[in-house]
């Protein structure tokens, strides 16, 4: 059996803080086999209005960059998680795998809300098509990413698509409302 640890870390995530060192030793002692984190979990959320700005763009996607190589050294078979990435003149949100070591990219988020505090259609776009599985640590493992869960015909096609999990890396803020009912 494969033990899954689900985890939403706080906003300003810093790789060597002291946060982050407590967090690092928790997931290192907790015996899971598989991790999944929240939605581009490293620095502070930027898309706080819809004025991209390509320099705080690159910036948050370097701190994700830089935590790769962390990530990849803790004690789980696989991370499942999502970063920015600067492509093409705007920020893509990519789901991906760290698995002994390897990065697979997974899936580009494609829905992407335009609200206060949550301007993702303004910073984001989408350039890797589709919804596919993909085979991680033994598991037939399909993605969504945050907002992509209110989309249920993605989830639906998954089922029908063999996958053993739906993983979800989400940045919901404090108020969950929305999100239990999604996941319920």
């Amino acid at each position: 059996m494969t033990k899954v640890a689900y985890v939403e870390w706080p906003d300003g995530l810093i790789i060597g803080s002291a946060q982050w060192q407590v967090i690092e030793e928790r997931v290192n002692n907790s015996r899971c086999d598989v991790l999944i984190t929240n939605e581009m979990p490293f620095g502070a959320w930027r898309p706080m209005n819809s004025d991209y700005v390509a320099g705080e763009a690159q910036n948050w996607a370097d701190e994700n960059e830089t935590a790769l190589d962390t990530l990849s050294k803790l004690n789980v078979k696989a991370v499942l998680s999502s970063r920015p990435i600067v492509m093409q003149g705007k920020l893509v949100n990519e789901a991906f795998a760290l698995e002994n070591g390897n990065y697979t990219a997974l899936h580009h988020k494609h829905f992407f809300p335009a609200e206060q505090g949550w301007h993702e259609a303004a910073w984001f776009h989408q350039i890797m098509p589709g919804f596919d599985v993909h085979k991680v640590a033994g598991l037939n493992i399909g993605v969504q990413l945050c907002t992509e869960l209110m989309f249920t015909e993605k989830s639906r096609q998954y089922g029908r698509d063999g996958a053993d999990l739906i993983v979800v890396p989400r940045a919901s803020g404090e108020n969950t409302v929305n999100w239990n009912a999604a996941c319920a």
